[in-house]
This record gives structure tokens, C-alpha cells and sequence, in this order.
């Protein structure tokens, strides 16, 4: 029978969910990871409000999987729901892509849905916890909703999708109209109820001054209020590095990098044949395909935020590569001639599958500890009742899960003093800390003058800002340690350090005068060692150990203390 009469059954969809997800829950981190995932989990697992915009609808969600008992460590559930999400996006590439090209042959479909499954991006995303998998499943299903002129249906995701990541699905709603209003032309009432269901979806933002107003552990901006709500979803801490068009040169190389890899580059060039194919035979959906393509891109290309997660703000762009190779794999396959398809179709199901080899040891966090150790290691030996202070986001964040989810070391306050430079985090520390913020209250007091106006688009002076910013970190300090306590910060602060201190682990501590030695503190290194792909953060956090090493190497040595020293100058290399 002719290829082109070929169907395939309904259960063929399960095929690009269930293949992937298995690799997916091999793959995926045993529990917390860096960067964001402490802070997601903390949210998730305790109805919490996360960073700008906040994504209620992952939160929610989010939650609600948390509580399945799939394993003991709680992380361990939330990188399953990741791992879920990113398989429901890969199966359901698979009928957007039948929908867009009705007379593809539909094999060719699923080998481009099994492509988009292994490759590199959305395999990265769906193994640890983030908010992508979610959101590039929430704008599949958008667009698939907008190819069958589903425009209630396709509203309401849109307003869900909108509550994970809100950017990256502002640049796929136009293409995403224009393509449902060619398949199908709403009637007035229809419009009504579709922008109904769509703020029904937006609805879920209501969330965050609702739980804000409950003062949850993790309250970042504090959207109590109308103004600290829409500075929250409008992502205002982040405007300086918005619509930069500085460094966008180095932003398009990588976006081109990042593209070409996604499915290795045979099947990135066969994806370019499918999207010439597209012009010639499908010229709607080339529109609609370089309106994702280039709205996506385009914004994240003058966006400065950069950062480890960028590839997570490519997915939608990613996603054109599903259709452009079944349709350019299907093109391919009509040269050689139908005759041959007894090789040709297994063959272009191997190169669909070549991503889950190329990618795997780049994604393989199955025995990711690297997190959880770093956490357990920068308060090996650090006293009950310290105050820690630190920017570094890759201790902080995990540390927020092992604090507040799994109970470790409930005796340490550990501060990010990043927060203390907004007036939430003044809240947020005297909620938690009422002791240290009365305290320094005086110092506050003054520094809230410049930062007040300073939050509020109001002349300020920089110099006297930070000054007055240090004044207060001095100050918490100091009333630890006329209380009895100890203080200690990270390599990375944004403060200055008042006072002589020594290398005490990973962490610097404040010593009572200049020379002292800090105890000696042994480190569990095993989270460097066990072939774990670290990326940019782990290779941060590895030189962050290494610094550290040296740096007690080096007060050891001055101390006299010589084969001591050559040992930490020696783990260090």
C-alpha cells in the first residue's frame, strides 16, 4: 500500500512519552541540584512563593505531584515531575506535528517526536527541577489547541502556561493566533468565551498574594500587596538586564549552537531540508514555524539575563525542529522513492535516536550529589547558633531544601545578603530572625531611607547605599558574636568583611584578632568524583572548593604549620 495511506494507531502517541521517560527517570538527579532547584523544591513542597514572576501554576502543580510517594526524597519526586512534563511534551510534538502536516506520512511524524524527546535541551531540563519541562508542555499543547482551532481550549492553556513562564510564552501567542484563525475563525461569542477562559487561566497568579499574606517560608518580593504583586510578575529586579542589546553577538552564536546540537547535526540538517520543504508545500505553517522561531529566539537574543538556564527559554524555538524533520525526513524519503522505505524508514528511526547516545553522558545526574554534599560541607563543623552569610546561589538555594524540607541543621541561620538589598528580604529577616533584625534595627533604619528610594525610581546615591548596606551586615554580625556566637561567610558576598578572618572549610570565619587559625574542617569531595556532568555551576562550585583549599593551605603555612599546608595545597590542585 502507498506510504501515504499509512495510519498509525492511537496508542502510537505513548511511544515518544513512554521511550523517553524511561531514559528520563534513569537520568534524573536523586535528589536536589544547583541553581534554582532547592528554591523550586522549598516552593513547591511548602506552597511557597518562588522568584519573579513567581510561576503559580508550577508551584500548584507541582505540589500536588510532590505529594505521590514515587521516592523517599521529596527533590527526587519533584525531578520526576519534570521528567513527566518533558515526556507529555515530546508525545503530544507527535499529533501537533499530524496536525500541521496532514499528509505527512505519520511514521515520520513520530521519528520527529522521538527527535524532540532525546535532544539535548529538553533532556537537560527534564531531569532535575525547573520550571522548562513544564512550560514547553503547557505551550505544546498551546499550539497544538491553536492547529485544530481549539480557541477556548487553546485559551485556557495559554492562561495556565503564562503561570510557569510568562516570557517565553508572550513570543509564541502571536503565531499561535494566527494559526488557529486560519483553521478556524471564531465567531464573536466564541472570542468572548475564549478570552474568558484565558483569564481564568491567568487567574492562577491570584495565588500569590493570597499566600503571601500567610507569610510562607519562601516569600520572595512579598506580592502581599498591589504594588509588590505587579513588580513581582512584571519581573522587575530583572529589568536592567532586559532588552539589552549589548553582547548580542555572543547571545546569537550560542543560540546557534545550542540549535544545531539539539538533535545532533544529521538531524539538524535534515530538519533544514523539512523547513525548505515547508515553503514549498506548507506555506502557512513555514510562517507560523518562523513566528515561533523567530519571535523566541529574537527575545532571548536581546535579552542580557544569560545565566545557566537560557537553553530553558530556547524550548519553544527547539520545538520547530520537531516538525521540520519529520517533514524533511519524509521529503528525503520521497526522493530515494517509496520502493525503499524498507531501509529508509528504520534508518531515519536511528537517526531520530542518535540524540538519546549523543546526549546521555552530557545529561546523565543519576548520581548527582554534588548539591546536597556542597550544602553538607560548607556547615561541616560550623557551630550551633552561627550566622552564615553568602551570595553564592548554588549553596543557598539547595540549602533552602535541606533547611526547610528535609530539617537539616535547623541550629544555623544562613542569610543570601542579596535579599537583605531589598526591602522583602528586611521583612523576611525580621519574620525569621527576629533577634538579629532588632538588633541591627537601627542600622536598617537608616539604610532603608536609600533603598526605599531606590526601589521606588527615586534619586539616590550609590556610594551611600552600599555604605550604609555594609553598616548593616556589620552589624548582624557583630550582635552574633557579642551573643556568644560565631560568624562565617562564603568566598562570594557582595559585602565588604569587617573584621580579621581565616579559612575554616568552605567557608571564611570572622576570628577575634589577625593570624588566628580556624579549626581544621574535613571535606566529603565525593560529589567531585563520581562522573556527573557538572555544566558551568559545578565547574563554580568545583573552583569554589579548590580556592577554599588554598586559601587554608595558605593560612596554615603562614602559621608554620607546613605539611598541613602541603596537603590542602595539594588536594586543592
Amino acid at each position: 500500500s502507498s506510504a501515504r495511506s499509512i495510519d498509525l494507531p492511537a496508542w502510537a502517541m505513548a511511544i515518544p512519552i513512554a521511550l523517553p521517560l524511561a531514559v528520563y527517570i534513569y537520568t534524573a538527579a536523586p535528589g536536589v541540584t544547583l541553581v534554582d532547584s532547592g528554591e523550586f523544591v522549598t516552593a513547591l513542597r511548602t506552597l511557597g512563593v518562588a522568584h519573579p514572576p513567581g510561576v503559580p501554576t508550577y508551584v500548584l502543580l507541582g505540589n500536588l505531584f510532590a505529594r505521590l510517594p514515587l521516592a523517599a526524597d521529596i527533590a527526587r519526586r519533584t525531578n520526576l515531575f519534570s521528567a513527566v512534563c518533558a515526556a507529555l511534551a515530546a508525545g503530544l510534538s507527535y499529533p501537533l506535528t499530524r496536525q500541521l502536516l496532514k499528509d505527512l506520512d505519520p511514521r515520520m511524524a513520530l521519528a520527529g517526536a522521538l527527535a524532540f524527546g532525546f535532544s539535548l535541551s529538553l533532556w537537560s531540563w527534564a531531569v532535575v527541577t525547573e520550571v522548562y519541562a513544564l512550560n514547553i508542555f503547557l505551550v505544546t499543547l498551546t499550539l497544538w489547541l491553536a492547529a485544530r482551532g481549539s480557541w477556548i481550549a487553546g485559551c485556557l492553556a495559554a492562561g495556565l502556561a503564562l503561570g510557569v513562564h510568562h516570557a517565553t510564552v508572550l513570543m509564541a501567542l502571536p503565531p499561535a493566533a494566527c494559526l488557529a484563525w486560519t483553521r478556524r475563525r471564531p465567531t464573536r461569542r466564541q472570542l468572548l468565551c475564549a478570552a474568558g477562559a484565558g483569564l481564568l487561566g491567568l487567574s492562577v497568579y491570584l495565588y500569590l498574594p493570597w499566600r503571601a499574606a500567610r507569610h510562607p517560608t519562601l516569600n520572595w518580593g512579598d506580592p502581599e500587596t498591589l504594588e509588590n504583586f505587579w513588580r513581582h510578575i512584571s519581573g522587575q529586579q530583572y529589568r536592567r538586564w532586559m532588552l539589552s542589546i549589548s553582547g548580542w553577538q555572543d547571545r546569537v552564536l550560542l543560540f546557534v549552537r545550542l540549535w544545531t546540537r539539539q538533535i545532533t547535526v544529521p538531524g539538524f540538517a535534515l530538519a533544514g531540508v523539512g523547513l525548505f520543504a515547508l515553503w514549498q508545500r506548507y506555506r502557512t505553517v513555514f510562517w507560523f514555524t518562523i513566528g515561533v522561531l523567530g519571535l523566541n529566539a529574537g527575545f532571548i537574543i536581546v535579552n542580557a539575563l544569560g545565566g545557566p538556564d537560557i537553553a530553558g527559554y530556547y524550548l519553544p524555538a527547539f520545538l520547530t525542529l520537531t516538525w521540520c524533520f519529520a517533514l524533511g525526513a519524509d521529503t528525503v524519503v520521497t526522493w530515494f522513492g517509496r520502493g525503499r522505505s524498507r531501509w529508509a524508514v528504520p534508518l531515519v528511526f536511528g537517526l531520530a535516536l542518535v540524540p538519546a547516545v549523543a546526549g546521555f553522558q552530557a545529561n546523565n545526574h543519576h548520581g548527582d550529589r554534588l548539591a546536597p554534599l556542597y550544602v553538607e560541607n560548607s556547615l561541616r563543623g560550623v557551630p550551633s547558633g552561627s550566622l552564615v552569610l553568602t551570595c553564592d546561589w548554588n549553596l543557598y538555594s539547595p540549602w533552602l531544601y535541606r533547611r526547610f524540607v528535609e530539617g537539616f541543621r535547623p541550629d544555623v541561620v544562613v542569610i543570601d545578603a542579596n535579599f537583605l538589598r531589598t526591602s522583602w528580604g528586611l521583612s523576611m529577616l525580621e519574620h525569621d530572625n527576629p533577634d538579629l533584625f532588632h538588633a541591627a534595627q537601627n542600622a536598617i533604619a537608616v539604610y532603608r531611607v536609600q533603598l526605599d528610594r531606590f526601589e521606588h525610581g527615586q534619586p539616590y546615591t550609590d556610594v551611600e547605599l552600599d555604605a550604609d548596606f555594609n553598616v548593616v551586615v556589620a552589624t548582624l554580625v557583630r550582635a552574633r558574636l557579642d551573643a556568644g556566637g560565631a560568624a562565617f561567610f562564603t568566598d562570594k558576598i557582595n559585602f565588604r568583611p569587617d573584621g580579621p578572618y581565616a579559612a575554616h572549610g568552605l567557608l571564611y570565619q570572622y576570628m577575634a584578632k589577625a593570624g588566628d587559625v580556624a579549626d581544621d574542617v574535613p571535606l566529603n569531595l565525593s560529589g567531585l568524583l563520581g562522573g556527573v556532568p557538572l555544566g558551568e555551576e559545578g565547574e563554580a562550585v568545583r573552583k569554589n572548593y579548590a580556592v577554599m583549599l588554598a586559601v587554608r593551605g595558605k593560612d596554615l603555612y603562614r602559621a608554620g604549620r607546613y605539611a598541613p599546608a602541603r596537603e590542602k595545597l595539594a588536594l586543592a590542585l
